[in-house]
This record gives structure tokens, C-alpha cells and sequence, in this order.
């Protein structure tokens, strides 16, 4: 099911008119859509420069322009590194499939167009992109020291449309909030001041056999790549760690692996 919030796009290509047949097959989409089609690079690179935009649809060969050096730099923004990306390419366009994977293109749209085909491969898309990753009634906690990473931890959170999390910083704090309440999900500094997440961790599966309840879905963050914390993870059973520095598109991949294990392994009891 689509989430029902405005998706703004923006359409860049050789012809108005296929990019005005193209928006009428959106327009009919499940999904209330505000689509803006550029008139020229400028006007492309000025709108997303100054508005937040959703996604792109995107002539392969805009004019003059090889569009591979300006997918590179979307791509390597922070605010559209996630972006939903889609090309318009001619039968000619053999390189394109090449650039496919690096490029992280999420549809490519060929002339001449099948528009059903095309309207039903976007809704795909847009499922796949805008869906909550993490499930709406999950409730996070997330236990970390230094502000600088809590921040980004928060952003991340809500930039996956995750509303329901809670922050501490420290052992004994996220302790008193465990003891008040059930958490599905617990991303965890290795080192924190009054210990490390094992002790937290620890405790909270005493806890959990004690009162027969589930334990949650641990993700450890570490700074240190090293075989000793890797072995130790794996001793107390904690399969999923993430390890700084990392930025958005890594997090979402750890979680998203973390979340479909830990789903399977609650169905296999």
C-alpha cells in the first residue's frame, strides 16, 4: 500500500510532449503526485537545488548533456542519495546497462513506451521506496553517547519515516526505560560510559526470560572493525552490527537484512 503523502518529481526531457504523456499515466497513479517538468538543465539543477524533490524521471541523452556525470553527483548528495531515479532510453542506448547498477537506476523506461507497463513498474517503485522499512509499531531505543552520532541516528530514523524511538545515554539510563517498557528494535553504542552493550544486553534478556517476553532486535554500532568485538558479538548472539563511520544507504541496508532475519526467526519460533 503506497503511502498516501505528496511525491514531488521532476521531469527532464527531450520532448514536452513525451514527458506530458508520461505525467498524465502518473497523474492516474494511486498516489497524489506534484510533477514538474524542466524546461532546460538549468531550470532542472535550480529546482532541485532549491525545493525537496522525491524523484526524477530523466532522458538518458538530454540534448547535449551526458547525464551518467550528473547522476554521479545526485548520487553523491546527502539529500538524494535515496532518491527514486528513473531513465528514458532509445533502443540505441546500449551503455546504459552498463551504468545500470552503479549508477543505482531504479527503472528504466524504453521507447516506445508500454505506458501500463510503465504506471505499474513506477507504483512498484514507489512501494519499494516510500514503505516504512522498519514496521510502524515498532518501538526503538536507541543508546548512544557521543551527540554527534545520536544526531545522525535520529535523522536516519526519520528519514526512514520512523517516528516511535526513544534516545538515552548511557547503560544505567536506557536500564530504568527498559524496565518501563518493550522495545522491538535497540541500536546500541559498543562503549559507553558505565559500560558496554553487553551488559545492556545482558540484562535485558534476564529480564525478558524472567517475564517470558521476545527479545528484541539488537543492531551493536562499534567503531573498532576488530575479530576480538566481532567474536564477542557472536558469543552473546548478536548477529547485526553496523561500524562507524557510516551514512544512511548503509544503515538502511544493515537494517533492512537485520529486519527480515529477525522476522523469519520469529516465525521459526
Amino acid at each position: 500500500m503506497l503511502k498516501k503523502d505528496l511525491i514531488k518529481m521532476v521531469m527532464l526531457l527531450n520532448s514536452e510532449q513525451e514527458a506530458r504523456e508520461l505525467s498524465q499515466r502518473l497523474f492516474d497513479m494511486p498516489i497524489p503526485m506534484d510533477i514538474i517538468i524542466a524546461k532546460s538543465i538549468d531550470q532542472f539543477i535550480k529546482i532541485i537545488k532549491n525545493e525537496q524533490v522525491d524523484c526524477f524521471i530523466l532522458d538518458w541523452k538530454y540534448e547535449k548533456y551526458d547525464m551518467t556525470d550528473l547522476t554521479e553527483k545526485i548520487r553523491q548528495s546527502n539529500r538524494y542519495r535515496q532518491i527514486t531515479m528513473a531513465f528514458v532510453v532509445n533502443e540505441s542506448d546500449s551503455s546504459v546497462q552498463k551504468e545500470y547498477s552503479s549508477l543505482k537506476i531504479d527503472l528504466l523506461i524504453s521507447r516506445p513506451f508500454n505506458l501500463e507497463e510503465f504506471q505499474q513498474n513506477f507504483i512498484n517503485i514507489l512501494n519499494k521506496k516510500l514503505n516504512h522499512i522498519i514496521p510502524e509499531y515498532f518501538e526503538v531505543l536507541v543508546v548512544e553517547d557521543n551527540p554527534d552520532i545520536l544526531e545522525i541516528h535520529v535523522e536516519n530514523l526519520k528519514k526512514l519515516h520512523h517516528t516511535r524511538f526513544e534516545t538515552c545515554t548511557s547503560i544505567s539510563e536506557a536500564r530504568n526505560l527498559v524496565r518501563q517498557k518493550k522495545y522491538n528494535l535497540m541500536l546500541l553504542d559498543w562503549n559507553l560510559g558505565d559500560g558496554t552493550c553487553i551488559d545492556l544486553i545482558e540484562f535485558i534478556r534476564a529480564k525478558n526470560e524472567k517475564e517470558k517476553l521476545i527479545n528484541p532486535l539488537i543492531m551493536a554500532i562499534t567503531g573498532r572493525d576488530s575479530a576480538e568485538d566481532i567474536m564477542t558479538m557472536l558469543k552473546y548472539d548478536v548477529k547485526d552490527y553496523i561500524i562507524k563511520p557510516f551514512d544512511l544507504l548503509e544503515f538502511e541496508e544493515k537494517l533492512i537484512y537485520a529486519l527480515e532475519r529477525y522476522e523469519k526467526s520469529l516465525k521459526n519460533g
